[in-house]
This record gives C-alpha cells, sequence and structure tokens, in this order.
C-alpha cells in the first residue's frame, strides 16, 4: 500500500468534488458493475449524480492530462502543488477553455457529471494519487 505522513496529506484538496451526488462505489475491491464477472479493484470512488452536475476541481493545481479514453470516458487529471494528484473520468464534457498546462483554481468547474466510457450510468469516478499511485481519496474523513 502507499504510504504518506500526515503532514503530507493536502487539507486544501474536497473529498466530494460534486455538491450534489451521492457516493455510489468506494476504493477497493468490488464486483465490477460493467458486466466482468470477477471482482475488480476500484481505484477510485464514485458519486452519481444527475447528467449535466457541475464537477469541481478538488484543489488548486495545473491540468497534466484531458482526453478522451475508452474505459475512463472524459478525464481530466490534476498535478497539485504537492505530491499529490487527482482524476475525474466518465464526465459528460469538459469546461470550455481547459487544455493540458491549464491552471484551475479549487473549487473551478471543470466539467459535468456524464456516463462516457465504460459508465453504467451518470456519475463521477474520482481518483486521488500520491507520487502517481491511487489511494483512497476519503481517507481524510
Amino acid at each position: 500500500a502507499t504510504r504518506f505522513k500526515s503532514n503530507e496529506v493536502p487539507n486544501t484538496l474536497m473529498a466530494k468534488p460534486v455538491a450534489k451526488g451521492r457516493l455510489t462505489s468506494t476504493f477497493g475491491f468490488r464486483l465490477n458493475p460493467a458486466g466482468v464477472p470477477v471482482p475488480k479493484n476500484h481505484k477510485g470512488i464514485d458519486y452519481a449524480a444527475p447528467e449535466g452536475t457541475a464537477i469541481y476541481a478538488s484543489g488548486g493545481g495545473v491540468i497534466d492530462k484531458i482526453y478522451v479514453s475508452k474505459s475512463y470516458g472524459n478525464y481530466i487529471r490534476i498535478k497539485h502543488h504537492n505530491k499529490f494528484s487527482s482524476a475525474y473520468a466518465n464526465m459528460q464534457k469538459f469546461a470550455d477553455g481547459l487544455s493540458k498546462g491549464s491552471s484551475v483554481k479549487r473549487g473551478q468547474v471543470i466539467g459535468a457529471i456524464g456516463t462516457t466510457g465504460q459508465s453504467t450510468g451518470p456519475h463521477l469516478h474520482y481518483e486521488l494519487l500520491y507520487q502517481g499511485k491511487q489511494v483512497n481519496p476519503l481517507f481524510k474523513q
């Protein structure tokens, strides 16, 4: 498991980057809802919300990836000003004007809830990465 010291934890990152949404899937092993009949390690958490609901940057930083993936759908990863990054997937769309290298502020709208990629319904797949490895975004709570 990836370990980090408590003084490295960014107090400025939001654990829930959607205002209206309910937690539908947690971090760790689960049965894959996309029809795969074997347990799979879910390396993020999911928030279900109505399609089009705003998604916010969980902290300030720079977009280091923004693209469309077969599995993740519309995907953004933000490098924060420490050893952490946050990633957002299955988005309906990206906010206007965003590209690789764009600076974003905590709470800035970066996209909208959707059901792109290998999604079974409208939600945000949210990941928190420490030194490039996924960690549980709810570790602070």
